[in-house]
């Protein structure tokens, strides 16, 4: 049988697809959490500052991670 050669180009991917990517994750992962606490607590103040800080927190994460991976230091 005949054999084709494939040639595989590595896929390249921009940093701020990736931090997009990440942010419409958390987006959508956050707003499923409100929709569970929502109907489970009374204060809706409460829920959406939580969700706030939550947000604040895996943003502040997003940066350090980023900056060790690519050996810069803040």
């Amino acid at each position: 049988m005949g054999r084709v050669a494939v040639q595989h180009r590595p896929q390249v991917v921009s940093f701020a697809s990736v931090v997009a990517q990440i942010l419409v994750l958390d987006v959508v992962f956050s707003l499923d959490s409100v929709t569970t606490a929502v109907g489970m607590v009374d204060e809706l103040g409460v829920m959406v500052a939580a969700v706030l800080v939550a947000m604040v927190v895996t943003l502040c994460r997003l940066g350090r991670s980023a900056s060790s991976s690519t050996g810069t230091r803040r």
